[in-house]
């Protein structure tokens, strides 16, 4: 996952509206969302080259995302595949468990930050940092830095969501908060981060979508929780941004 807007606290009915977009290698193999055969209370897509997943949810209506942090001087060869944490979080019995085993263990693997917890909070953990976040009611961004960092493609698309939820008070447009996601705006070049990733480099990830040949979006997922179930939305995406499949699966929550 590369980049996420998190809406906590702040729709009628939902309390709970993520939107992200996983970026990765297209050649990489990948189930899309679906019940795990091996974990049938967990839900979401699947990393079949390492294991693990980008986005998840349980029955339980707990959620967990990842995205890797963007600091080549920190980054391994054969370092421990960071999506194992989404199922790691999924099947843990409680929040400080997982966090026990975050500090534990989490400079095993290249940096990340693990996005957490259900409708009721959210956190996020930096293994740079080792910190974790409580996410306050509001509008939030996650991307390849520290969550909430000012980054372009962060701030738009933070205030592009606020600016359709504000408006739809009592229901969501799946097809415009999909259409958010797909915002090929790239950042002028003063603003942009600096990564240690070069500036040619740093133009390409600065949009929201990555339309590129061999490294790009693949995935958009919009989730959206209320008390009993969960709206999972899934559009896939080839190279260049051509629109693959689409899937839309409504989850039982059993709190």
């Amino acid at each position: 996952m590369c980049i996420l807007f998190v809406a906590l606290g702040v729709h009628r009915r939902f309390p709970l509206v993520i939107a992200a977009n996983r970026d990765e290698q297209f050649a990489r193999p990948s189930a899309n969302a679906d019940y795990w055969p091996e974990h049938a209370d967990i839900f979401g897509g699947r990393d079949l080259l390492a294991g693990g997943s980008w986005l998840a949810v349980s029955r339980a209506g707990r959620v967990a995302a990842i995205t890797n942090i963007r600091n080549p001087a920190l980054t391994r060869d054969g370092a421990l595949s960071r999506g194992e944490w989404v199922r790691r979080y999924l099947q843990c019995a409680s929040d400080a468990g997982l966090r026990e085993q975050l500090v534990a263990e989490g400079k095993r693997y290249n940096p990340f930050n693990l996005l957490f917890g259900d409708q009721h909070g959210l956190q996020v953990y930096n293994s740079v940092t080792e910190s974790v976040v409580d996410l306050t009611p509001g509008y939030h961004a996650l991307s390849n830095g520290p969550v909430d960092d000012y980054w372009p493609k962060m701030s738009r698309g933070v205030a592009l969501l606020e600016q359709h939820l504000e408006q739809r008070t009592e229901t969501l447009d799946v097809e415009q908060i999909l259409e958010i996601m797909r915002d090929a705006t790239q950042a002028d070049d003063h603003l942009l981060p600096q990564t240690g990733v070069g500036l040619e480099a740093e133009r390409q990830l600065s949009s929201i979508f990555i339309a590129g040949e061999e490294y790009g979006t693949r995935t958009t997922s919009l989730l959206y929780f209320s008390a009993t179930q969960v709206g999972f939305h899934e559009q896939q995406y080839g190279p260049h941004g051509q629109a693959l499949s689409r899937a839309d699966h409504v989850l039982a929550i059993n709190e």
